[in-house]
């Protein structure tokens, strides 16, 4: 049996952190996996621990301490901004970090027999990288800085392949790594669809609020709170219409991150406090998928965008921007759910009321989600990753 080294960052409730540990539960039955996880988050913030199957070894590599302290002055410099002090001693302690993950993940990878590194995030150095090594890229190239671009061609030429999530990227890749497109293969993120619809119908983490609240009439979106996610156009943009149209949905918001407190700030002064519930870290976000008129997403940049399968499997009406890469390639140009211009208020208003409202599209685009999203299965993608591995 093959052993298999798999690297990821975390095991926080994020959409790359879900993707590990589910390419973990599927290796796991054919191959011999030790995981890595970089980062010890504690108890509350490894909410993915639980998931990891129980013949998978696992360990953390960042000194546990560093994490302690960094999630300490994380908090502590969001709840006191303008205390400089606790910034300089968050900054340094992320600078310890990516001193203990390159000392510890070279020791360790170096005095370890196996067969296979898996390189989730694309973060292992170099030190470590030969041809028993796939990377995979979760994001758009596009943007790359000259440093980044320098040092990951000299990594692809080394090793055994890239994996990119859509079709999108493999153009990207072909135009910023052309020396290394033999190693590009293209693999959807692989969803397991049965135990997505089971979770979806399970209701025994939420509390009795919660239950009350599955019941109101509202749209969802699920995702970190941070700038990429772009949640000020789709607060401002649910917003015109609660004012213009008199909807009765109201708009929830899975997930947590540096903006939250931002975000409630806006929806405050925009007087929807009542009408914008931000839920926080969900640790099933399915049953609220599920129970929702729809779901909306508005970043303005993504790599694949898991949570829009994800929600096509829960609920099979999607609305979302069209930013690069991955939302227009996963809605098939439209066809399986409504594309938005990024940023763009008015279109994301306009949208989400077209989805309210209009029960012909409601039923084309929940018709065709179904079908697309068996593309996505796990069964369909996860022999195109063992190919590999096999080769």
């Amino acid at each position: 049996m093959k052993t298999i080294l798999f690297n990821t960052d975390s095991l926080i409730m994020g959409g790359a952190e879900k993707l590990a540990i589910q390419y973990v539960k599927a290796l796991s039955k054919d191959y011999k996996i030790i995981l890595l996880v970089n980062e010890d988050n504690g108890k509350e913030g490894n909410i993915l621990e639980k998931d990891i199957p129980e013949n998978v070894e696992y360990k953390f590599i960042v000194d546990k301490i560093i994490m302690d302290n960094i999630n300490k002055y994380r908090t502590l410099k969001h709840k006191h901004k303008k205390n400089l002090w606790y910034r300089i001693k968050y900054n340094y302690f992320l600078k310890q970090r990516r001193k203990s993950f390159r000392e510890n993940i070279i020791d360790y990878v170096k005095n370890k027999k196996y067969d296979i590194l898996i390189d989730f995030n694309n973060k292992l150095p170099l030190e470590i990288a030969d041809n028993r090594m796939i990377s995979w890229l979760h994001l758009s190239l596009k943007g790359m800085k000259a440093k980044q671009k320098e040092k990951n061609a000299e990594k692809f030429k080394k090793i055994k392949k890239v994996i990119v999530i859509n079709d999108d990227m493999k153009k990207e890749f072909k135009e910023y790594f052309p020396e290394s497109l033999n190693k590009a293969e293209r693999i959807y993120n692989l969803f397991d669809i049965k135990e997505i619809n089971n979770k979806s119908i399970d209701d025994s983490l939420l509390s009795e609020d919660e239950k009350n609240k599955l019941k109101e009439k509202y749209i969802v979106a699920c995702c970190r709170l941070d700038r990429q996610k772009d949640l000020e156009t789709l607060i401002n943009a649910f917003s015109n219409l609660k004012k213009e149209e008199n909807i009765k949905e109201k708009l929830y918001i899975i997930g947590d991150g540096d903006k939250r407190a931002e975000l409630e700030n806006l929806s405050k002064k925009l007087n929807m406090s009542e009408d914008i519930i931000f839920l926080g870290t969900q640790k099933n976000p399915y049953i609220w998928m599920k129970n929702a008129e729809f779901f909306v997403h508005s970043s303005h940049k993504e790599g694949f965008g898991m949570v829009l399968v994800e929600a096509m499997i829960t609920n099979g009406l999607v609305v979302s921007s069209d930013c690069p890469v991955g939302p227009r390639e996963i809605l098939e140009d439209g066809r399986s759910g409504i594309l938005v211009k990024p940023q763009d208020i008015t279109e994301m208003e306009k949208a989400l009321f077209e989805m309210m409202t209009n029960k012909e599209i409601q039923n084309i685009k929940k018709e065709n989600s179904q079908k697309r999203m068996l593309d996505f299965s796990l069964e369909y993608n996860y022999k195109a990753i063992k190919n590999i591995i096999e080769i």
